[in-house]
């Protein structure tokens, strides 16, 4: 075991930690994290031998409390790790550790989903020098308003806004996402219609969006449509319905 360099697939609920935090060759680590405790344990071996790790990619779907001093440190020393690069979180949230240069280093890939975060995301977000892929998922975002600025998302290439039921108006400023070119946007029902900054990004392929009301299509599935000059560069936009199921 003290040659092992690779774990993936762990699951805190099944496995002890410390035991494989103990391994002096470990270097890369995949899995998900069910408890505070486990989580505060990872971070600090991950932070005290920065030099053993070069890729860690962590699960969380636990809530973590960031009103309280000790939930608000652990993830802002989580997002310290410099080899943290995917980050997928399905707990609550309700806010972001604030952007700082030695945070979300290396991040490229964020998932976050029932986060139920407050206060616009974006400002956070945008900042990320390394992201690449953004999912906001199912209650990710309470809020109503979202801003991408003209600065922001550098690297993003992928960008998925689904179910976030209380967004009203999603703005872009010219200049914001340089580099998109996959945008997905889902049972976002509230939406009034697609930003007006989209028309400036030139890179955008692929356009997708799903179970949206019926309003909010008819402004862009059609030449007549109030927002098609917004997308009319986009090659590929398509349009699906979502079958819901009664969870019984």
């Amino acid at each position: 075991m003290n040659e092992l360099e690779t774990i993936t697939g762990f699951n805190s609920w099944l496995m002890i930690s410390v035991m494989f935090l103990k391994l002096p060759k470990l270097q890369v680590l995949e899995g998900s994290i069910c408890d505070e405790e486990s989580l505060s344990m990872i971070v600090d071996h991950i932070l005290n031998h920065q030099d053993q790790f070069q890729n860690v990619e962590l699960l969380i779907v636990c809530d973590i409390n960031m009103d309280s001093e000790d939930g608000s440190t652990l993830l802002r020393r989580l997002v310290m790790c410099e080899s943290l690069s995917i980050l997928r979180i399905m707990g609550r949230l309700s806010k972001l550790p604030a952007y700082e240069a030695q945070l979300y280093r290396n991040v490229t890939i964020l998932w976050l989903m029932n986060t139920k975060i407050e206060e616009d995301p974006m400002k956070i977000l945008e900042k990320l020098p390394m992201l690449r892929t953004l999912s906001l998922g199912t209650n990710a975002y309470m809020g109503i308003e979202m801003v991408c600025g003209a600065t922001g998302f550098p690297q993003l290439k992928g960008l998925t806004l689904d179910k976030l039921p209380n967004l009203v108006e999603w703005r872009v400023e010219e200049g914001a996402m340089p580099n998109l070119s996959n945008l997905y946007i889902s049972r976002c029902n509230k939406l009034e219609m697609i930003p007006e900054g989209l028309k400036f990004i030139t890179t955008l392929k692929q356009l997708v969006i799903g179970g949206m009301p019926a309003e909010f299509k008819k402004r862009v599935n059609d030449e007549e449509g109030e927002d098609y000059h917004k997308i009319k560069h986009i090659p590929f936009i398509d349009f699906y319905e979502y079958q819901e199921f009664d969870e019984d």
